[in-house]
């Protein structure tokens, strides 16, 4: 098959207080096959004080079926079919961060909380009958939904930072297999660093 795109963006931030900022943007893809998709988005951002800020935001995208996934082994490309009355996935999701940056002395300290949920219409899903890996879209969505926790500590060029992922991600369309394959549900980061110079850093 062949796929064009063509497309606009547009963007504009608003500090409408000295306390809050709008940032809003809008995107317009003009699809060869599947159409044209219009994916605005906006996030609100607030200054509570010096050291804490949140932002609430949200926003639509899209995905064209392909059945060139990164689950598939390319030794099974031969076998790769997709379904005529395929549909392109539509996204939407909302995030809500909380963010805390404060110097102590020499010490450098960021801690930050978000949340988010995403919703992913007509899904695409591999079949694989015998000798086959088939892609159709189902009907009922794919639902995201989670938080991340970081907390990153900075003091004379050493970095240590800790972080932690919650993913429930759920197929509405498979009441006996709800989570999504290859997801963690739960992921821990943690990553140590030192500067020895302003050209290398340790990890």
């Amino acid at each position: 098959y062949s796929y064009f795109t063509m497309g606009f963006f547009v963007q504009d931030d608003w500090r409408i207080h000295p306390k809050l900022t709008i940032e809003s943007g809008l995107r317009s893809d003009f699809h060869n096959q599947y159409g044209t998709f219009i994916l605005p988005r906006i996030s609100l951002l607030f200054k509570i004080s010096p050291v804490l800020t949140s932002r609430l935001g949200g926003g639509m995208g899209y995905r064209v079926p392909t059945v060139f996934d990164s689950e598939v082994d390319e030794r099974q490309y031969h076998n790769l079919r997709l379904d005529e009355n395929a549909k392109a996935e539509r996204s939407a999701g909302a995030n809500w961060d909380v963010n805390f940056k404060k110097e102590i002395g020499e010490v450098e300290l960021s801690i930050n909380q978000s949340f988010y949920i995403t919703r992913i219409n007509d899904p695409l899903v591999a079949f694989t009958p015998p000798g086959l890996v088939y892609y159709y879209t189902e009907t009922k969505p794919v639902v995201t939904k989670g938080f991340e926790t970081w907390v990153q500590v900075s003091y004379a060029g050493l970095e240590a930072y800790l972080g932690y992922t919650l993913a429930d991600a759920r197929k509405k369309y498979d009441a006996v297999n709800p989570y999504l394959e290859l997801s963690a549900r739960n992921k821990f980061a943690t990553v140590i660093s030192y500067e020895v110079s302003k050209q290398f850093r340790v990890c």
